[in-house]
């Protein structure tokens, strides 16, 4: 899974409060809270971005190792995409 490419959805509107986000899905009209570190995730998925290379760049930002990061990454990864925030897909 740590190469798959993971990007998020164009429908999804973003604005920052403090040091969190809140998304809107307007599609849905549902909204969604981030705390500090689902905002870094967000913002790191703005483009195209490997599995690996996100829990890298969140290893440099945050008190976390590689392993826990992935597994944590992964398990929020995969929330996002049930809501139809996030596209996962394989790498070409």
């Amino acid at each position: 899974m740590l190469d798959l490419i993971c990007q998020r959805t164009d429908d999804i509107f973003g604005s920052q409060i403090d040091s969190e986000k809140v998304l809107f899905d307007a599609k849905t009209g549902d909204s969604f809270g981030l705390s500090v570190t689902g905002t870094a995730i967000w913002d790191h998925l703005a483009k195209p971005i490997t599995m690996e290379t996100l829990c890298q760049k969140l290893v440099s930002e945050f008190e976390v190792d590689l392993d826990q990061c992935y597994r944590e990454v992964s398990a929020y990864i995969a929330l996002l995409e049930e809501k139809d925030l996030v596209i996962i897909r394989p790498q070409d």
